[in-house]
This record gives structure tokens, C-alpha cells and sequence, in this order.
């Protein structure tokens, strides 16, 4: 049997934030696709020492491909028009 959809469709972790902060972790949650976030919140991490840490990077699965998007959304059950198809090429 294959798994589609989104992934909180089968496994919920929400809310993960206060699952890790609740055992004790600092958390930081940024846009994984914003360079600057990330080197911002690295630079912040390195400077807590008094217990773990954890960065939760938000991210899209090919966000920046057009064509890959139109392949992701047939793979997963949804059938792609011909316009979408020819915006996803030009």
C-alpha cells in the first residue's frame, strides 16, 4: 500500500513544538527555504548551553520547480490539465 497526501493526513505530530519543549528542548521553528533564517538561527543556537536544541525548518517539497510541483500533485491522485502541464514547461 503507498502513502499519499500530506503527511499530518497520516501521522499527526502537532503540536510538535510543545511536544519538544515540554521535554525540556529550546526550540527554534524557521522558513527552510529563507537563507538568512537559517544563518540567523544557527548563530542564536550556538549560543544556549544550558540544554538541547532543536530547529524546526518549515519546508515545501520542490517549492521552486514549477514542473516538479505538477509532477507531485499527478503522483499523489491529482490528475494535471494540458494548461497546467504547458505552464509548468514554459
Amino acid at each position: 500500500m503507498m502513502a499519499t497526501g500530506p503527511i499530518t493526513e497520516r501521522y499527526d505530530t502537532n503540536p510538535l513544538i510543545d511536544k519538544w519543549k515540554a521535554f525540556g528542548w529550546h526550540v527554534s521553528e524557521i522558513d527552510g527555504h529563507n537563507i538568512s533564517e537559517i544563518i540567523d538561527v544557527l548563530e542564536q543556537v550556538e549560543k544556549i548551553a544550558d540544554k538541547p536544541k532543536i530547529i524546526i525548518a518549515r519546508t515545501i517539497k520542490v517549492k521552486v520547480l514549477p514542473l516538479l510541483k505538477m509532477l507531485r500533485r499527478f503522483i499523489t491522485g491529482s490528475s494535471p490539465g494540458s494548461n497546467m502541464i504547458l505552464r509548468a514547461v514554459n
